[in-house]
C-alpha cells in the first residue's frame, strides 16, 4: 500500500481541516512525522487504520469510540484517505464522516462510510455502507487488521512484537500473512480416504456375486452349446426332406381352389352381358349426336346470346344519344353569351392600364407629403444645431478662463508625497519600538516571578539557600541529598539490627522449660537471652527512618523544580538578550529616521495636516486637468456640430428641389387620365387601387377562359353526337346479319333431325347426359377381355387337374410331420439361445471381474498411501513445517541487513521450537537469547525483520512499491542506542523502499530529507511541512 493523501478534521486534537500530501513525503526513502508528546502524531496513523478497517489501537467499540475520537470543540469528524494498492497500482479513496448532535453535545450521529476506486479519472463507488469495511480492505490489501498493524503501521511499543512473539503466535501470524492454510491438506486427505474406502466397499460388493464366474464355468458352457448345435443339424436335415413334398401338394391344392373361384367369377360376368350390350348401343347413339348436332346447337346458342347483347348495346346508345343532344343545346347558348363578353375585353384592358397612372399619381402625392415633412424636420434640426453650437462656445470660454488662472502656479504634490512617505516608514518603526519595550518589561517581570518561585519552593529548607542563584543552588541541593541518603543508609542498618534483636527477644521469651527448642531440640534452657524491651525501641527507629525518607523525597522534588526553573531562566535570559538587542537596533533606526524630517511647516505628530494638504493640492490639479479636457472636448464637439450644420442646410435645399420636381410629374400624369377623374381618385389608397386592378384583371382573364372553355365543350359535344349516331347505325347492321345467320342454322338442324329420325328435345337430352366416351369404351373392352380370359383359365385348370388330382389326406399327413419337426427344432433353438446367453454373460462377467479386481488392487494400494499422508498432515503438521520454512527464509532475508548493521558481529537464528536466538561472533560465535540484546541492537533486529516481512508482503501482493510506518518514540533509548538508530536510518536511504518514522526525538529530523511536524495550537493540532519552511 502506498498512501497518496490524508485529510482529517475534528479527530482527537485536530480541530480544523489538515491535509497531508504523502507523495511529497515518499519521494525520499525515509521520511518522518515528528512532534512533541500529545501533539497528534499517532492520531494520523489511527486515522488511516480507522478509515481502512474501522479499528483503532487506543479505543475499541465499547469505549464510545465516536464520541472520544471527535474533538470536543468540533461538530464534524471527517477522515478522507487516498492510497494505491495491488499489482496494477489501482487508486482507492475511503471516506468516513460523523456529526455531533446539534443540541446534545455527548451524542454523535451514526458515521457514514464511502469507498471509491478511480476509473477513467472518475471516482466510482465500491462496496456499500452496510458491508464490513475491514473485509473490503482485506480483499484489496491482502491483510487483516492485526497483520496490518504488524507489517504496514506498527503502533507504539509494538515494533518488537514479531521478535518477541511466542512460536505459536508467530506461526499463526505467518499462516495468516502468507495464506499457509492452503497447505493444510488433512481435511482433503481425509475426504480422499473416505471416498477411496467407499469405492473399495462398492467394489467388494460388486465382486461378491462374481465368485462363481471362472474359466471352468465358461468351458462347460461352450460344451453345452456344441451338443445342442449337433441336434439342430439333424432336425434341419429331416425338415429339408419333407418340404418339397409339401410344396407339390400345396400347388395342387392352390390349382383346385383357383378353378372353383374362376368358374364362379365367369358365371357372374355372363349374367351381366345384356346390360353391357345396352350400354354399347347408348354409346353409339351419343357419338352420332355429338358428331352431327353438338356444333350446330353450340353455334345457335352463341348467335342468340350475341343478338341479345347487341340489343342491350343499342338501348344504351339510344339513351346516350338523347343525353348528348340535350347537353349540346345548353352548350350552344353558353357559347353565344361567352362570345359576346369576349368581344368587349379591350375596354377592360384600357381601364387596367390607366390604373397604373392612377397609382403613380397617388404615389407622387404621398412622396410630396413625405418630402415636405422631411424638409420641416431638417429645418428644425438645423435650428437646434445652431443653438447648441452657440452654447458650446460659451462653455469653452468659461473653461478657458479657469485655465488662464491656474496654469501660472507651481504644484507642491511631489514635496507633499515625500512627507507622506516619511510618515509611512515612521509608524511601523515607532510601533515596533513600543512593542519591544513592552516585551522587555514583560521579560523583567518574568525574571522576578522566577526568583519569587525559587524563594517560595525554598521555604522549609536552609535559609542560606535563598541567597544562592539558580545556577549555583543545584550543587548544594545535590550535596544535601547525598548526606540525607547516607543518613538513610545508617538508619536502615540500625533499624535492621533492632529488628533482629527484637525477634530474638520474642523467640527467647517463647521458650518453655521442658519443651524442646525448635532450633536445637534441647529441653532445658538455662541461659536464655534476656533482652531489654525498653532499649529495643523499633517504632522510634521506624519513625526516624520515615522522616529521613520524607526529607529525601522533598529534596528530590526541590531538585527537579529548581532544574525546571533554571531551564526556564536560561531560556528567558536568552530571550531577554535578544529583545534588548532588537530594541536597540530599532531605536537607532527610529532616531535616524526622525533626523530626516526637514519640513518645518509640518509637525511629526500631525500626519493629518499632510494628508489634507495633499488632498487640496490634488483637487486643484484635478480642476486644471478637467478644464483642459473640457476645452479639448468642446472644441472637438463644435467642429463636429459645424460639419453637421452644413450638411443639414444642404439637405434642406435638396428637399425643396425634390418637391418641385415631383409636382411637375404629378401634373403630367393627371392630364393623361381618360376613364378616371383626378378628383375621383385623389383619396384612393394604394391597396384599393391594387384591389381594383386585380378585380378587373380577373374579369378580363375570366372572359377569355370562359369563351375558350364553352367553345371547346361545344365542339366535344358535337363530336360525341356524331360518334353515337354512327355507333347506332353499326349496331343495326350487325343485328340484321345475325338474323340471317340464325335462319340458315335453323334450316340445317331441321334437315339433320329428319335424316336421323330424331327430335330436337331428344338430341338435347342425349348431349346433356355428358357421357365419357373413352371411359365407357374402356369399360366395355375390359368386360370383353376379362370374360375371354376367365374362360381360357377355366379350360387350362381343368386339363391340369385331370392329370394331377389333389389329395387332401396326403397333404395333412406331411404337414403334421413338419409341424412336429419344427416344434422340436424351435425347442432346440431356444435352448441354444439360452446356452449362448449364459456363455456371453459368463464371458462379460469374467471381464468385469478382471476390471473390478484390477481397480480393487489399485484402490487398496492408494488406501495405504493415503494412510501415510494422513499421518503426515495430521494436526497441521505440514502447515507448521511450511511455516518454519517461511520463517527461516524470512530470518535469512533479515540477516542480510542485520549482519551488515551490526558490522558483521551478530546474526539471527531459530532453534528447534522457532524461538529467535542471536549468534555473537565477537564471543566465539556463541548463541544467546535475543532478550540479551541492547536497546539499539534490538531496534536493528526488529527493523531488519520488519523490512524483510514488508518485502515478502510486497511480493505476495505484487505491489511495485510498499512502505511501513514505525510509530516508536525512541525517547527511552540511551545515547549509544539512539546513535545506532541514526546509523540504521542512514543505511535505509540507499535502499529502494519507503519507511515512515514517527517520533518526538527532534534529533531524528536531521536524519531524514522530508518530514512533517505536528504542533499544538489554541485551535488544535496543525501540520507543518518541512519543504514549505
Amino acid at each position: 500500500m502506498i498512501p497518496i493523501k490524508l485529510s482529517i478534521q475534528g479527530l482527537y486534537s485536530y480541530q480544523e481541516l489538515q491535509e497531508i500530501d504523502f507523495q511529497q513525503l515518499i519521494g525520499s526513502s525515509v521520511f518522518g512525522i515528528f512532534g512533541k508528546v500529545g501533539s497528534g502524531k499517532t492520531s494520523l496513523l489511527e486515522a488511516i487504520s480507522f478509515a481502512l478497517y474501522g479499528e483503532t489501537e487506543r479505543l475499541n467499540s465499547r469505549d464510545n469510540r465516536q464520541y472520544n475520537m471527535m474533538n470536543l470543540k468540533s461538530k464534524h469528524l471527517m477522515i478522507d484517505f487516498e492510497f494505491q494498492a495491488g499489482a496494477d497500482q489501482q487508486v482507492y479513496k475511503f471516506v468516513y464522516e460523523a456529526k455531533r448532535h446539534p443540541k446534545k453535545h455527548h451524542e454523535i450521529g451514526p458515521g457514514e462510510r464511502r469507498m471509491f476506486v478511480r476509473e477513467n479519472n472518475e471516482w466510482q463507488p465500491i462496496g456499500n455502507e452496510k458491508e464490513d469495511v475491514a473485509v473490503l480492505s482485506k480483499q484489496i490489501l491482502g491483510l487483516d487488521y492485526d497483520n496490518f498493524k504488524r507489517t504496514i503501521i506498527i503502533p507504539q511499543n509494538q515494533f518488537r512484537e514479531f521478535l518477541e512473539l511466542s512460536p505459536v503466535e508467530r506461526t499463526k501470524m505467518m499462516n495468516q500473512l502468507f495464506k499457509l492454510d492452503q497447505y493444510d491438506l488433512a481435511a482433503r486427505v481425509s475426504k480422499l480416504s473416505k471416498a477411496n474406502d467407499d469405492q473399495l466397499a462398492e467394489l467388494r460388493g460388486l465382486l461378491s456375486p462374481l465368485e462363481a464366474v471362472t474359466p471352468e464355468a465358461i468351458e462347460q458352457a461352450n460344451g453345452t452349446i456344441a451338443t445342442i448345435s449337433d441336434a439342430l443339424l439333424q432336425k434341419e436335415s429331416e425338415i429339408n426332406e419333407l418340404v418339397p413334398v409339401e410344396k407339390r401338394l400345396l400347388d395342387d391344392q392352390k390349382r383346385n381352389q383357383t378353378l372353383i373361384t374362376t368358374q364362379q367369377e365367369l358365371t357372374q360376368l355372363l349374367l351381366k352381358e345384356p346390360l353391357y350390350q345396352q350400354r354399347e348401343r347408348d354409346l353409339s347413339l351419343y357419338e352420332t349426336c355429338l358428331l352431327v348436332f353438338q356444333s350446330d346447337f353450340s353455334n345457335l346458342d352463341k348467335l342468340i346470346a350475341r343478338q341479345f347483347k347487341l340489343l342491350q348495346s343499342q338501348d344504351v346508345a339510344q339513351q346516350k344519344l338523347h343525353s348528348v343532344t340535350r347537353r349540346l343545346i345548353g352548350l350552344r347558348s353558353l357559347y353565344d353569351a361567352a362570345k359576346q363578353a369576349y368581344e368587349t375585353r379591350d375596354e377592360l384592358q384600357q381601364k387596367i392600364n390607366e390604373l397604373d397612372t392612377v397609382q403613380e399619381i397617388r404615389t407622387l402625392q404621398q412622396s410630396i407629403s413625405q418630402q415636405i415633412r422631411n424638409r420641416d424636420a431638417l429645418s428644425s434640426q438645423l435650428d437646434r444645431q445652431t443653438d447648441q453650437i452657440d452654447q458650446h462656445k460659451k462653455e469653452r470660454s468659461n473653461h478657458q478662463r479657469v485655465l488662464d488662472n491656474g496654469l501660472g502656479r507651481t504644484s507642491d504634490l511631489e514635496r507633499l508625497y515625500k512627507v507622506k512617505n516619511w510618515f509611512t516608514a515612521y509608524k511601523p518603526l515607532r510601533k515596533q519600538a513600543d512593542d519591544l519595550q513592552v516585551a522587555v518589561d514583560k521579560y523583567d517581570l518574568t525574571i522576578e516571578q522566577l526568583k519569587q518561585k525559587k524563594n517560595d519552593v525554598l521555604i522549609g529548607f536552609p535559609p542560606e539557600w535563598a541567597a544562592l542563584t539558580l545556577k549555583t543552588l543545584p550543587s548544594y541541593i545535590e550535596e544535601a541529598l547525598a548526606k540525607f541518603k547516607e543518613i538513610r543508609s545508617e538508619r536502615e542498618l540500625k533499624h535492621r539490627q533492632l529488628l533482629v534483636q527484637d525477634e530474638l527477644r520474642k523467640y527467647a521469651d517463647a521458650l518453655t522449660e521442658g519443651m524442646p527448642c525448635p532450633l536445637c531440640g534441647a529441653e532445658h534452657h538455662p541461659n536464655r537471652h534476656r533482652g531489654d524491651a525498653d532499649t529495643v525501641d523499633v517504632k522510634r527507629s521506624e519513625a526516624a527512618l520515615e522522616k529521613v525518607e520524607q526529607r529525601i523525597e522533598a529534596t528530590s522534588t526541590l531538585q527537579l523544580t529548581i532544574k525546571e526553573l533554571a531551564t526556564k531562566l536560561r531560556s528567558e535570559l536568552e530571550n531577554g538578550k535578544r529583545l534588548v538587542e532588537e530594541r536597540t537596533e530599532v531605536v537607532r533606526q527610529l532616531t535616524e529616521h526622525e533626523d530626516g524630517f526637514v519640513w518645518p511647516e509640518f509637525s511629526k505628530e500631525q500626519e493629518g495636516q499632510v494628508v489634507d494638504a495633499i488632498r487640496k493640492e490634488s483637487d486643484a490639479q484635478k480642476q486644471i486637468q478637467d478644464a483642459q479636457q473640457a476645452v479639448r472636448n468642446l472644441e472637438k464637439r463644435i467642429d463636429e456640430m459645424t460639419v453637421t450644420q452644413t450638411e443639414l442646410a444642404g439637405k434642406v435645399v435638396d428637399a425643396n428641389n425634390a418637391i418641385a420636381g415631383i409636382n411637375g410629374q404629378l401634373k403630367t400624369a393627371a392630364e393623361s387620365l381618360v376613364h378616371f377623374r383626378l378628383d375621383e381618385v385623389k383619396d384612393w389608397r394604394l391597396d384599393q387601387i391594387a384591389d381594383l386592378r386585380e378585380s378587373l384583371s380577373n374579369v378580363y382573364d375570366q372572359a377569355k377562359i370562359h369563351f375558350d372553355d364553352t367553345s371547346r365543350e361545344k365542339g366535344e359535344a358535337e363530336k360525341e353526337l356524331a360518334t353515337v349516331e354512327e355507333q347506332i347505325q353499326q349496331l343495326q347492321n350487325q343485328q340484321h346479319e345475325i338474323g340471317l345467320e340464325l335462319q340458315a342454322l335453323e334450316s340445317t338442324i331441321a334437315q339433320n333431325l329428319n335424316a336421323h329420325d330424331l327430335a330436337r328435345e331428344q338430341v338435347k337430352q342425349i348431349l346433356q347426359s355428358g357421357l365419357n366416351i373413352n371411359q365407357e369404351r374402356q369399360q366395355l373392352n375390359d368386360y370383353k377381355e376379362k370374360r375371354s380370359g376367365l374362360q381360357q383359365q377355366v379350360n387350362t385348370l381343368e386339363i391340369e387337374l385331370a392329370e394331377h388330382p389333389f389329395d387332401p389326406v396326403a397333404l395333412s399327413t406331411v404337414q403334421g410331420q413338419l409341424r412336429a419337426l419344427q416344434t422340436e427344432k424351435d425347442a432346440l433353438n431356444k435352448e441354444h439361445g439360452r446356452a449362448t446367453n449364459v456363455l456371453a454373460s459368463l464371458e462379460k462377467q469374467w471381464q468385469q471381474k478382471l476390471e473390478y479386481q484390477k481397480r480393487h488392487d489399485e484402490l487398496d494400494l492408494r488406501r495405504a498411501d493415503l494412510k501415510k499422508m494422513d499421518e503426515m498432515f495430521r494436526a497441521q503438521g505440514f502447515v507448521n513445517y511450511v511455516s518454519s520454512v517461511y520463517l527461516k527464509n524470512l530470518c535469512e532475508s533479515a540477516n542480510e541487513r542485520f549482519f551488515k548493521l551490526t558490522n558483521n558481529q551478530l546474526r539471527l537464528e531459530l532453534d528447534e521450537k522457532n524461538n529467535f536466538l542471536v549468534r555473537d561472533y565477537l564471543n566465539s560465535g556463541e548463541v544467546r537469547s535475543v532478550k540479551t540484546l541492547s536497546g539499539g541492537q534490538t531496534f536493528q533486529a526488529a527493523l531488519s525483520l520488519a523490512l524483510a516481512l514488508s518485502d515478502n508482503i510486497q511480493h505476495l501482493t505484487k505491489a511495485k512499491q510498499n512502505l511501513f510506518f514505525l510509530d516508536e518514540g525512541f525517547g527511552t533509548l540511551d545515547k549509544d542506542s539512539l546513535q545506532t538508530v541514526f546509523k540504521t536510518l542512514k543505511a535505509l536511504r540507499s535502499e529502494n523502499r519507503v519507511v515512515g518514522i514517527i517520533s518526538h526525538v527532534e534529533e531524528l529530523q536531521q536524519e531524514v530529507d522530508n518530514f512533517i511536524r505536528a504542533e499544538s495550537t489554541e485551535n488544535g493540532s496543525r501540520i507543518v511541512r518541512s519543504w514549505e519552511s
